[in-house]
């Protein structure tokens, strides 16, 4: 068997390093620089451009400081790396396939960093348990994103390495309690999913 990168005995090549599909993980760090990573993350989201479409809820985030007591600070300002937006019919074809049953308008979220790349990151779902079951797919991309900035990666990787301990003192079931009311924010007032 060759070395990754190079091609099998079948001629097909094999997966470089680095294009694994997990997350990168979290990683421990002392009190101050956690309260750092707050702090920059804080106000990085606070600058950031939003391109908002006036009259519209595009470019929206969907996340209220009253969320913060549902979530960890690693979600939290996870979520914040998102912003709204709506179907159209560019977002028909993806990679993977095709999304034929979406109406056009009907909300999902978008990854800020990569908003004016051609191949911006959107994600569709057809139900809020989908969302809670699929919700990896979105912490997995912003930290593998090359528009995100390595400092705001760095970041969330500090808040990550403390993520499961918070899990463990939140309340049973906050997490969803979180996806239910993001998903009213997000789809009050669409029509269905599909046509």
């Amino acid at each position: 068997e060759g070395k990754k990168g190079e091609k099998t005995p079948g001629g097909k090549k094999r997966k470089k390093q680095g294009t694994s599909k997990a997350s990168p993980k979290g990683r421990p760090t002392d009190d101050v620089t956690y309260r750092a990573a707050i702090e920059f993350l804080t106000k990085k989201t606070r600058d950031m451009a939003r391109p908002e479409i006036p009259g519209t809820d595009i470019g929206q985030g969907l996340i209220e400081r009253s969320d913060a007591d549902l979530l960890t600070d690693y979600f939290y300002h996870m979520m914040q790396q998102l912003v709204v937006c709506r179907f159209s019919e560019k977002d028909r074809k993806t990679r993977g396939g095709k999304r034929e049953n979406i109406n056009i308008g009907y909300g999902g979220l978008q990854c800020i960093h990569c908003i004016e790349a051609p191949q911006a990151r959107k994600f569709f779902w057809s139900t809020v348990d989908r969302l809670a079951n699929s919700f990896a797919e979105i912490p997995s991309h912003v930290l593998k994103c090359k528009h995100c900035p390595d400092n705001m990666k760095d970041a969330l990787l500090a808040l990550k390495g403390r993520h499961s301990d918070q899990m463990q003192m939140l309340p049973r079931g906050s997490q969803k309690v979180f996806f239910r009311r993001m998903w009213r924010r997000l789809h009050d007032g669409d029509t269905e999913l599909t046509p």
